[in-house]
């Protein structure tokens, strides 16, 4: 069968195809180089079916969520709020080329399904995200089943209060993005435990936590200024977030966790240490909804699974021609162990929003300027932002406070030499880090070498992208961000371009 689901919602639209068990993967910022570019109109799907050499009559079967951008793919105007699949065909003209069935799927619904490239079964579903279908925050799902929906008048989301927070720091970018960059600001804040402590470990309690005139208003001996704020606020959160999966997980159960605020690497982390058996998936923003709607018609038409090879480098981007030899490898580990700063564009793009070493930009985390460096001469973005390392997974231990793998960028870890590594140490001692093993060759190559020359099994690791732009799609994209930065040198496949 010839499946398609298309996330068309009015930001990070994507999406999938599986033709039998052979998936394929486009998020349309990538081709646009918009960041977090949406369903602004529907020719987006005739575009990519032109690319992928497929008619409508061929396609067997289309899931898809939407939002008020488009009323009639909406799942807004369903009456059950416990709905999670109605058989619909929207009415748009353009769909009229379309003669298979159509199957309008709940948000959260799609953030649980879409952890199957990761997590073959599960105990339990939770999401926890902005804003999904209905207005809900978080939902938890058990055997294809909603068992618990939390909405947002009454239990608000923790990226939202976040991002609403980041206004009243001067915090400036794409919506989407305020949160993340506030779990770097939030180390450079004291917690005030009095203003905390009189709130409890509950998601209803968020708005008022984050409600500036409460913080002001609570006597407190510690200094009252916005930083301070941000990192009680953010503790508190950890603590609400470990609380809210203690009342329907146990610690050995198989858990998916899906949806924006999964992107937090701090309160993953916190939820991983307790948890052994959870997994978060790399694509759990908005970026991985049309994974979990083919995988709703896989399982509806009782199809095959779907095949993981290669994942999460499914993006359906330019591949170079080439692919790095020993000798360009060893050449690119010579030239970073010597301080330089290296783009690197191998094979296909990952999915979601990490670099995880196919559209990277690398660096030697010994350089003790390098973040500095890296922030104002290639990034441009805030210079509280921190980079994340890549290492391989063999060595992790030693060089973190870190038992488990980390290989989408997840989590973060203790930094065990916080002065030698300084660069890619933030100021709470941390590292967001991902572990590198055979499943990335080539980059897991260049640690190798990086290693044999001297002594480190790792890399500073930030995508291939400036701030405020996609990561690049296109050989083209790399190399006019290899022109406009400080960037040394460019390796697209076997090719390395010099300055």
């Amino acid at each position: 069968m010839i499946l398609l689901g298309l996330n068309l919602r009015s930001h990070d639209a994507n999406i999938s195809l599986s033709i039998n068990n052979k998936v394929r993967y486009l998020k349309i910022e990538r081709e646009t180089q918009v960041k977090h570019v949406g369903c602004i109109n529907l020719y987006f799907i005739e575009y990519v079916l032109n690319k992928w050499n497929l008619r409508p009559d061929q396609i067997d079967a289309i899931a898809y969520t939407g939002d008020m951008n488009f009323p009639s793919l909406s799942t807004n105007s369903w009456n059950n709020s416990q709905a999670l699949v109605d058989e619909i065909k929207p009415k748009h003209w353009y769909l009229e080329k379309f003669k298979c069935p159509f199957f309008r799927i709940d948000h959260h619904y799609a953030h649980a399904l879409s952890s199957w490239p990761v997590v073959s079964e599960t105990n339990i579903d939770m999401v926890c995200d902005a804003l999904g279908d209905y207005e809900d925050t978080y939902s938890v799902f058990k055997d294809n089943n909603i068992i618990k929906r939390f909405e947002r008048d009454k239990d608000p989301s923790i990226g939202v209060c976040l991002n609403n927070m980041a206004a009243a720091l001067n915090v400036s970018g794409e919506w989407y993005d305020l949160a993340g960059k506030l779990m770097g600001l939030k180390s450079y804040g004291k917690i005030d435990d009095e203003y905390i402590n009189s709130f409890n470990d509950d998601t209803s309690q968020l708005d008022k936590l984050f409600n500036q005139r409460n913080y002001y208003r609570t006597k407190s001996n510690l200094e009252k200024n916005e930083l301070n704020r941000l990192a009680s606020c953010h503790y508190k959160s950890e603590k609400i977030m470990l609380n809210h999966f203690d009342k329907f997980c146990h610690t050995d159960d198989v858990i998916s966790y899906s949806g924006g605020v999964a992107q937090n690497a701090v309160i993953n982390t916190l939820l991983k240490n307790k948890y052994k058996n959870l997994h978060i998936i790399p694509h759990s923003p908005d970026d991985g909804l049309s994974l979990g709607l083919i995988e709703f018609l896989r399982k509806y038409y009782n199809q095959p699974s779907f095949d993981k090879s290669n994942f999460p480098y499914w993006q359906d981007d330019i591949a170079p021609k080439t692919i790095p030899t020993d000798k360009t490898i060893k050449k690119v580990s010579e030239f970073l162990s010597q301080g330089k700063i290296i783009a690197w564009y191998q094979e296909h793009g990952e999915l979601g929003p990490r670099a995880l070493g196919n559209r990277s930009i690398l660096m030697n985390p010994l350089v003790k300027d390098a973040r500095q460096i890296l922030n104002d001469r290639v990034k441009r973005r805030e210079w509280f932002r921190p980079f994340g390392a890549s290492i391989l997974e063999t060595y992790a231990n030693k060089y973190f406070n870190f038992n488990h793998k980390s290989e989408y960028m997840l989590y973060v870890a203790d930094v065990l030499d916080k002065d030698k590594f300084s660069a890619i140490a933030h100021v709470d001692g941390t590292c967001r880090i991902q572990t590198i093993n055979e499943n990335n060759n080539y980059f897991n190559q260049l640690l190798y070498e990086f290693n044999k020359l001297t002594g480190i099994p790792m890399l500073i690791n930030t995508s291939l992208n400036v701030n405020g732009k996609p990561i690049a799609s296109r050989p083209l994209d790399a190399l006019e961000l290899f022109d406009s930065s400080a960037i040394d040198c460019l390796v697209i496949g076997n090719e390395i371009y010099n300055k």
